[in-house]
């Protein structure tokens, strides 16, 4: 017999025996669905190819033929229920990996020429052939009859790769994909100028960026280099302590993901100038490094969602910044956001998952400050809102102007100036030895110790109410509230608490440090009376308290400074 045939209407059947006849092909056994046995020894065969259309083929008897190549057992991949398979007597028999070839691609079977497959030479299967490119895992992802050299995309995602190799063939690639596989280096990437996307994420490529080690001599940045169309690459879940470790020198990246790593700090990008959108998602990123930011002139998008960010000093490098992804970070302070200004091609920002978020101004300081705004936490800005802010904050800006306080700087310097109480019915003047010193003013001035720092003491009753330091004339002396000593004050942008004092001690004296400045809070009145002590300093600064009401016939507001 030469040539299977007429067995189609054979649909029930199990067993087939066809050994030692003139076969040398195997044909039309696609309509045997129940087929388990088939002996085929002694024949003329040189090929595996055409068992796949048995389903449910689980015994394999093909010895004695004329198969050569070792490569043929991959036509029996699919066969999936294969357990018993008896190669034996073929040419193929004399290559010494044939068995354990066979062994690593049919990962069923049981027994193999006759003779049971133990779990050692299983072990020993994978450490021999695991984390290799074959020409037969590309020929499974691009499918048999294609050109290599015409193929543009190539996906070997999760193939348990740990070499590159076979790449050169393809002239023409532009699109790899080799996330998910255990490649510890990138020899072999340079067989392919061509790409213009690369993804590398999902592999080992810690194990040749070790810090502790000059980092030019790693197996990354130096081959990647050699690919001068590259545009995007990623190298997501790799365990990358840093950028600085992976070398880059690509001026053709535009695009650059490198999510859930280790990377502490933004820096090594001088070799990426045009990057346009850097993706650092889930790192340890606590601030950003202006010096690290300066080279990335042209980055158009910037995501660090879920890093540990408090700070957002820096970033105004970012002159060509569009989108700002800040989701889930540590940033609480309200005044971070001015740190924003000057930005003013940002169009997109997103801060939820901060605590500044949650802060009623959030929103309308965003859109005073960044007026180029066009959406926040995925919600368009309206123009309602933008005529909100403007009118929020010029009225506040208006308000300063018209309260603000008179602030003069004496060039004379005095020292050892007495503690003098300014009397109520007379101008005030310079605090000194009890006598008060005539202004022609109508403003009085009353001389304290400024300069980098406010040092000053007061004595006197004030209203529990008061958000900041008041200055009474007239009246008697009362105890100072312990409500008015935990009001802070802030200085370089920086709140700093009073100190503390008792309302039982009627005189004891309150100490501040630190140039008072408190924002949208205007003028508050004054209790019934106190006075002042000037301590000695040399360019003593002088304050102008405004006239007010006040309950001990009249006293003297100092405003916010």
């Amino acid at each position: 017999i030469s040539k299977i045939e007429g067995l189609s209407t054979l649909v029930s059947l199990r067993k087939l025996e066809l050994g030692k006849n003139k076969i040398n092909k195997v044909e039309n056994l696609d309509t045997l669905h129940h087929l388990c046995q088939l002996s085929l020894e002694d024949n003329d065969i040189q090929t595996l190819s055409g068992f796949n259309k048995i389903p449910n083929l689980m015994e394999l008897y093909i010895g004695n033929n004329k198969i050569d190549s070792v490569k043929e057992v991959n036509q029996l991949r699919e066969v999936n229920k294969l357990i018993i398979l008896d190669l034996s007597g073929n040419p193929l028999c004399t290559n010494p990996d044939c068995r354990l070839y066979a062994i690593y691609n049919l990962k069923k079977l049981k027994v193999l020429d006759g003779v049971s497959i133990d779990p050692a030479e299983n072990q020993k299967a994978r450490e021999t052939f695991a984390g290799k490119m074959s020409t037969e895992l590309l020929t499974e992802r691009i499918g048999t009859g294609v050109e290599y050299a015409y193929v543009t995309e190539l996906n070997l995602s999760s193939c348990g790769i740990k070499e590159i190799s076979l790449l050169e063939p393809f002239t023409s690639l532009l699109h790899l994909k080799m996330d998910h596989n255990a490649l510890t280096d990138l020899n072999g990437i340079q067989a392919v100028p061509s790409l213009i996307s690369l993804n590398l994420s999902h592999n080992r490529l810690a194990q040749a960026l070790d810090t502790r080690s000059d980092p030019t001599k790693n197996a990354i940045g130096k081959y990647l280099s050699m690919l001068p169309n590259l545009e995007s690459a990623s190298f997501d879940t790799c365990q990358i302590p840093s950028i600085n470790s992976l070398q880059l020198k690509i001026p053709s990246l535009t695009f650059l993901s490198l999510k859930h790593n280790d990377i502490a700090k933004i820096e090594g990008l001088e070799g990426c100038p045009n990057l346009r959108e850097l993706i650092l998602d889930k790192n340890k990123i606590r601030q950003f490094d202006e010096r690290g930011l300066y080279p990335l002139i042209n980055l158009r998008s910037l995501r660090v969602e879920d890093n540990m960010v408090k700070t957002l000093d820096g970033l105004r490098v970012l002159i060509s910044l569009q989108k700002l992804v800040l989701v889930q970070n540590r940033i609480s302070d309200l005044n971070e956001i001015d740190k924003l200004e000057g930005l003013e091609r940002l169009a997109e920002i997103y801060i939820t998952g901060n605590s500044v978020a949650r802060k009623s101004l959030y929103r309308l300081s965003l859109v005073y400050k960044i007026p180029s705004l066009q959406q926040i936490d995925s919600r368009d800005v309206s123009q309602e809102e933008r005529e909100k802010a403007e009118g929020f904050f010029n009225q506040e800006y208006q308000y300063y102007q018209q309260h603000a306080p008179h602030v003069y700087t004496d060039q004379r310097t005095f020292n050892n100036v007495p503690q003098g109480v300014v009397q109520h019915g007379a101008p005030m003047g310079l605090v000194g030895n009890g006598t008060s010193l005539q202004q022609p003013s109508s403003a009085s001035k009353v001389g304290i110790k400024m300069a980098n720092v406010v040092n000053f003491e007061y004595q006197g009753q004030t209203d529990t109410g008061a958000p900041i330091m008041s200055l009474g004339v007239g009246g008697t002396s009362a105890p100072v509230t312990s409500k008015l000593a935990h009001q802070p004050i802030q200085r370089g942008g920086v709140r700093k608490p009073l100190g503390r004092t008792s309302s039982a001690d009627s005189a004891n004296t309150l100490g501040g440090v630190g140039v008072a400045k408190r924002k949208g809070m205007g003028p508050v009145s004054s209790g019934s009376g106190g006075s002042l002590r000037a301590t000695p300093h040399s360019r003593p600064t002088y304050i102008s308290p405004r006239p007010t009401s006040g309950t001990g016939g009249g006293s003297n507001v100092l405003p916010r400074v």
